[in-house]
């Protein structure tokens, strides 16, 4: 069906100026609605959906994805009918339609302008350090895939060679004036025998740091140095991987369970886990004694990349962290 409306409008416009903005702006419209879902018949109802709301907030779409430089350009292709899919998760699962569009303005200036290591204007991703004093191969790298788009405008992984190992989705933003996290996505790398043994390598090469928990203590330093103070975690009540929204998905994460873990606190609103970026580590005095030497080992391994982050992303704007 939309195929042939755009298919009609290019007969239309045949012969017009390439300045007339509305045929234009109406094909790119019914060119983001026919990409969607349309394998069923409810599939393309919702596609008439989308039509009509088009039609009935054509304003409000339009100011929607008015660029003026290239990361607003970025934010409208990830996101060009976010306006008028009012039920569409993003992140948070209790997020209202205007704080998900808040919240997509909102990073995009400040990648832009206050945290430029979190930048992806010029590239669709960027290794930030590698980790061979993990492990030979290893690589932080950050990148923006497209299907991390409902979790996070920017991703975090660890990656061996070419296999992602371990990932982190996450946009950036303001709360009450404070420069925050939200983190809608903690995730492993694809299923397998191999994924096994990848997970395996790095724990041991790590110290006792399990992929995920290796990725959250990178991501405090990316932090750090990006002048962010708080880290706010998506819990399994409003994580979008649990969502109905897209369906059955096989969901191999438990926030919930991270962010015990990690000693996060639930913040009043039930939404978020509260994770200081600058969490104490946990005294050495406390530890078993059979455990201690790794514990030592560990925090030696974490001091020498706080120094490899310095060196590529620029000094801590807060303190480095140290035990309670």
């Amino acid at each position: 069906m939309f195929a042939n409306d755009i298919g009609r409008l290019d007969a239309a416009m045949a012969g017009r100026p390439v300045s007339d903005a509305p045929f234009t702006f109406l094909k790119r419209v019914l060119a983001e609605i026919a990409a969607t879902n349309s394998a069923t018949l409810h599939d393309r109802l919702t596609q008439l959906a989308l039509t009509t709301r088009a039609l009935s907030n054509w304003s409000t779409l339009s100011t929607w994805t008015e660029t003026e430089n290239a990361n607003d350009a970025i934010r409208v292709d990830r996101h060009f009918l976010a306006p008028i899919q009012p039920t569409r998760p993003y992140i948070n699962t209790n997020w209202t339609l205007s704080k998900r569009l808040d919240v997509l303005k909102r990073h995009y200036r400040m990648t832009s302008s206050t945290m430029t290591p979190l930048d992806l204007t010029l590239q669709d991703s960027k290794e930030l350090i590698k980790l061979d004093a993990i492990l030979p191969d290893l690589t932080l790298v950050l990148d923006r895939p497209l299907w991390f788009r409902f979790e996070g405008e920017c991703v975090l992984n660890v990656f061996l060679k070419d296999i992602r190992a371990v990932s982190l989705a996450f946009s950036v933003g303001l709360e009450d004036g404070v420069p925050v996290a939200y983190v809608g996505a903690v995730q492993g790398g694809s299923v397998g025998p191999h994924m096994m043994e990848i997970n395996k390598a790095i724990t041991h090469a790590a110290h006792g740091l399990r992929p995920r928990d290796l990725i959250l203590n990178l991501f405090r330093m990316v932090c750090a140095r990006c002048g962010i103070n708080e880290m706010l975690m998506v819990s399994n009540a409003s994580a979008v991987a649990y969502s109905p929204y897209f369906g059955q998905r096989a969901v191999r994460v438990n926030f919930d369970e991270i962010a015990h873990d990690h000693g996060a606190l639930p913040d009043s609103s039930g939404q978020y886990y509260r994770m200081p970026v600058n969490a104490p580590r946990r005294d050495l005095s406390e530890v078993p004694s059979k455990r201690r030497s790794m514990h030592k080992h560990r925090y030696k391994m974490l001091d020498e990349l706080e120094v490899m982050m310095d060196a590529a992303l620029g000094a801590r704007l807060s303190a480095t962290p140290e035990a309670a």
